[in-house]
């Protein structure tokens, strides 16, 4: 099974908005066979406050380091772009909600033939 990284706003422009999107691309990924870290989810952590951003960026970064890909959502975000370079830096491929699913159709439907 792939592990998927959803790199996404969090903190910029509606959270609300935010965490939903990625909520549901998490359910649309687990949907398709991937298992999902979804960084979202520290948008309920109580102590959230207690980490700097450096902080959460440079955790996020050990995740993404051992992730198979990252799923990019839409949205202005300098976390995300910083994720994202981290990854391009060491050949993760980064691709949209779309491009992941899509993938992931094609590779069950060969293994279901």
């Amino acid at each position: 099974m792939k592990l998927a990284y959803i790199s996404c706003p969090l903190t910029l422009g509606n959270r609300n908005h935010n965490w939903f999107q990625a909520a549901e691309a998490q359910r649309l990924l687990m949907q398709a066979g991937y298992a999902v870290h979804n960084p979202a989810h520290a948008l309920m952590f109580p102590a959230q406050n207690q980490f700097t951003w450096h902080e959460w960026l440079a955790m996020d970064e050990v995740v993404i380091s051992r992730c198979d890909l990252i799923v990019l959502l839409p949205g202005e975000s300098k976390g995300a772009d910083r994720e994202v370079a981290y990854a391009r830096k060491r050949g993760i491929p980064v691709l949209t909600l779309d491009e992941a699913l899509s993938q992931r159709t094609v590779r069950l439907s060969i293994c279901m033939n």
